[in-house]
């Protein structure tokens, strides 16, 4: 029996020069960056959440986070933006696929089916994240945000929530 073909995907979002990673807030709109080193949980929760699999309680599920502006607090998976959404939705479906033949010809090693035949090609293209930021501290986490430049309120860290900079 063939051994079956082993996929990669990189399902790691773009960031900008300062290695930060876009989010947008369900509620208000508003995007702001945070580190993307933090950020790998949710992407494979959301990845991984989305095909079946047999070691799907070895994933860690991210926690919540909070609106940088309004401090809304949701799901960390809310917090992608719609382009990292439709790309990462791609990206699920290319894999799926993949693993669908992977199950069949395990099946049938006979199988005719071929990857080739199979809408598998991610059409819409890994957003790129352009430098457009100003970066501010966070005091609580001991880590760093980017806001809007032209923000001059206070805003809140969106992994514990505590309140930053202007009228604390």
């Amino acid at each position: 029996m063939p051994k079956p073909s082993v996929t990669n995907v990189d399902v790691a979002l773009s960031v900008d020069s300062s290695g930060f990673v876009r989010r947008a807030c369900p509620v208000c709109g508003r995007h702001f960056k945070v580190s993307a080193q933090g950020e790998s949980s949710l992407l494979l929760s959301a990845f991984t959440g989305s095909i079946t699999h047999a070691n799907g309680v070895e994933v860690r599920v991210p926690g919540h986070r909070r609106c940088a502006y309004c401090g809304h607090q949701a799901a960390a998976e809310a917090f992608l933006t719609a382009p990292q959404r439709r790309w990462l939705e791609q990206c699920v479906h290319r894999l799926d696929v993949e693993v669908q033949v992977v199950r069949m010809r395990a099946l049938d090693p006979h199988s005719a089916v071929s990857i080739h035949d199979l809408p598998v090609e991610v059409e819409e293209p890994r957003p790129v994240e352009p430098d457009d930021m100003l970066q501010m501290p966070l005091y609580c986490c001991g880590e760093q945000l980017k806001l809007k430049a032209d923000w001059d309120e206070g805003y809140f860290c969106p992994h514990c929530g505590q309140r930053q900079g202007h009228n604390c």
